[in-house]
């Protein structure tokens, strides 16, 4: 099929469907087939916002779409699409307009509540829907789930400083939610067992860890470090592949990526994880001379194999057809 670089929010299922947005529209591309089709035909909001995320077993989409309605008020619409019907679990007041500030007063936030709700996860067996409020002032303050039946809410965990969480990724089973906190720390979750203590792992002084991957079983975490102390709105330096066993909360470097000269950067995304646990697609953008490199990485023996994807490749996840895994 012909994807649009444009292409947004790629949500790639393993059975071989890929959602995504195009000029805020999403849609629904069957890759065995190459047949596309709208997922939300009766779209009729002004400049949507969305975020889509695929469940457990691949098998059905949860999607979230923000938009801003004429009296300045935002609403999220949370809900699944099956391929063929689409489902709305809840509609959620995201903030309730804006907020008049006298100017003798000092400026009250434009955009109090939240943003939008980014998914973590969907388990469409037991029914429920895994969301953190994205973008303004209760950005990461807490996850909640959603009963796809009834959409009846849960607060989970509700996080007492919300400024220093920097971003949350649950296992592929759910059961487990790594939480990246500044100073540069990884917080593990029993989303099973939340009346226990997390267990934490503390990154090596001035680095901070980011793009985490969890290996299909939800034994391992896979991250990129960076130069810095913390995320900021400047571009810093990737310098390496870790792996961090969240059982043991021990970290180990797997792979360094080549210190560039100043002011030149080394760029990194981690892909993900082949589905058989062994090996993680990375791409980085450096070296001399300085090009896109996309490889597979051996986590036991840390050998890395180069892929000639070319330069404007743009690795989405792994599929499995018939005749493999791809």
């Amino acid at each position: 099929m012909d994807l649009s670089h444009k292409a947004g929010h790629l949500a790639l299922s393993p059975t071989g469907y890929l959602a995504y947005t195009l000029d805020g529209v999403s849609y629904l591309a069957d890759l065995s087939t190459g047949v596309i089709h709208q997922i939300y035909e009766d779209q009729d909001h002004p400049y949507p916002d969305w975020d889509l995320f695929w469940s457990t077993d691949g098998r059905a989409l949860a999607y979230a779409l923000a938009w801003n309605e004429p009296d300045g008020s935002r609403t999220v619409e949370l809900g699944t699409h099956d391929g063929d019907e689409r489902h709305v679990v809840a509609i959620v007041t995201a903030r309730s307009g804006p907020v008049p500030t006298p100017p003798s007063k000092p400026p009250t936030p434009s955009h109090p509540g939240f943003a939008i709700l980014a998914v973590l996860g969907y388990d469409r067996v037991t029914g429920y829907i895994l969301v953190t409020p994205a973008g303004g002032g209760e950005r990461h303050s807490a996850v909640w789930d959603f009963d796809t039946g009834t959409g009846q809410q849960t607060t989970l965990l509700a996080f007492d400083d919300p400024g220093t969480v920097e971003g949350l990724v649950a296992s592929p089973d759910l059961a487990y939610l790594a939480v990246r906190l500044t100073p540069a720390r990884i917080v593990v979750y029993d989303l099973a067992a939340l009346q226990t203590a997390p267990r934490t792992f503390t990154v090596p002084a001035g680095m901070y860890p980011g793009d985490f991957r969890w290996s299909p079983d939800g034994r391992w975490l896979a991250f990129l470090l960076f130069e810095g102390n913390e995320p900021g709105l400047s571009e810093t330096s990737a310098l390496g592949l870790w792996v961090l066993d969240t059982v043991t909360m021990q970290g180990r470097e797997g792979l360094s990526l080549p210190r560039p000269d100043a002011p030149k950067l080394t760029s990194a995304s981690l892909i993900g994880w082949h589905p058989g646990g062994k090996t993680l697609l990375l791409s980085w953008y450096g070296g001399s001379p300085r090009r896109r490199h996309f490889q597979l990485v051996d986590v036991d023996s840390w050998q890395a194999t180069e892929l000639a994807l070319g330069e404007r490749a743009r690795p989405i996840g792994w599929i499995q057809l018939q005749t493999g895994t791809r």
